[in-house]
């Protein structure tokens, strides 16, 4: 599709230099009747999850949350970042202002418990839906999850 576009607009540009305003004229107006058929929903740009706005409370990143060690081998008591495999997740409502959503992951041997502080309930109720369609999958994967449906 975008060759395509290059193409005529060199032919047109072409045409338009050599002098031949005839050709060149009539050659614009075909391009002008090209409609390029591409859907609203195929020009959304990507949300990735660990980079979604509302994941965050008082406008401090949730992601990836901090994870504490709860078991297991005691090698490595404080990664940080996208690391593990997601084994469980809930989420927790019950405060007017701050929802939380825990996750627990296995890594290197160990589990480690990890909370997510979102400030929209909507959206937080998404995110553990999200989550738990997605147990067993590596946190690095989750967080590169498209949430632009969520918009």
């Amino acid at each position: 599709m975008i060759g395509t576009y290059f193409a005529r607009l060199k032919v047109v540009t072409r045409l338009t230099h050599e002098k031949d305003f005839q050709k060149a004229a009539s050659l614009r107006k075909v391009w002008r009747e090209t409609k390029i058929n591409i859907s609203p929903p195929a020009l959304k740009v990507a949300m990735e999850l660990r980079n979604h706005p509302l994941m965050s409370y008082r406008r401090l990143s949730s992601w990836p949350p901090t994870w504490v060690w709860i078991g297991g081998n005691e090698q490595d008591r404080q990664p940080r970042g996208e690391v593990g495999i997601l084994k469980q997740v809930r989420m927790v409502d019950g405060h007017p202002i701050v929802h939380r959503c825990f996750l627990w992951i296995e890594y290197e041997g160990s589990m480690y418990l990890g909370c997510l502080l979102l400030s929209d309930l909507s959206f937080c109720e998404s995110v553990s839906k999200l989550l738990e369609e997605n147990i067993g999958r590596s946190i690095e994967y989750i967080g590169g999850l498209d949430l632009s449906h969520l918009d």
